[in-house]
């Protein structure tokens, strides 16, 4: 297993984790990392979580030679990119005016979405920060050259909503529209009951998770 560096900023660390370095220098890091433990000297698949997916792909692309590279399993990467800063955004910004006119009826001001937004942006705890933001337009051209170079690839996609407390609301972290290179069932497969958290855990052998995983392997 390599690990890589995904600090989380000191205001967000027990909400959310916000990687603070850029894909590049990331795939930079983790291609030296393989070159350091000899990864690449004989046949080898690269099994990437979340945004390591992301990670491991640029890297593919850039800073790796694949002549052993036999396969990648990307477990829940937002590949194409994911929504869900949007629309957790949208909604916080939505519910939480709504709050402050029951809870200060006194000042008979709603306070409107820009300066809601503004004003946690000044206390900070930005919402535009809630989550790693994946823009999926720089994506496209990433997915057709991986394509092109003729990988073996397999994704695995979350078929449970994330329920967030704060908000109320069930949200996909990386939705299948996100997670997939292409339209094939043979190699797109949605993990049932299981949310973006739990999807790379495998609590025993015949755990979807697993029994997939197993099968792209041999």
């Amino acid at each position: 297993m390599v690990r890589y560096d995904s600090k989380r900023l000191e205001r967000e660390h027990f909400l959310f984790n916000i990687p603070d370095h850029d894909i590049d220098s990331l795939s930079r890091i983790l291609a030296h990392d393989f070159s350091q433990a000899g990864i690449g000297k004989r046949p080898y698949l690269i099994v990437a979580y979340s945004m390591g997916g992301v990670v491991a792909r640029h890297m593919i692309l850039n800073y790796l030679s694949c002549s052993n590279l036999r396969g990648v399993a990307f477990l829940g990467s937002p590949l194409r990119g994911s929504t869900m800063r949007d629309q957790i955004n949208n909604d916080i910004k939505g519910i939480v005016p709504a709050f402050h006119r029951v809870l200060s009826p006194l000042e008979n001001v709603a306070i409107s979405n820009q300066d809601f937004n503004q004003h946690f942006m000044d206390s900070g705890f930005p919402l535009s920060k809630l989550t790693t933001f994946v823009d999926g337009s720089k994506h496209e051209a990433d997915n057709a050259r991986f394509l092109a170079l003729g990988i073996r690839y397999i994704c695995l996609i979350e078929a449970k909503k994330t329920y967030f407390h704060a908000v109320g609301k069930k949200y996909y972290f990386v939705p299948r529209s996100c997670a997939i290179l292409e339209e094939r069932d043979d190699i797109n497969f949605e993990i049932a009951h299981k949310t973006h958290s739990n999807l790379q855990q495998a609590e025993s052998r015949e755990d979807q998770t697993f029994t997939v995983l197993q099968g792209f392997i041999d």
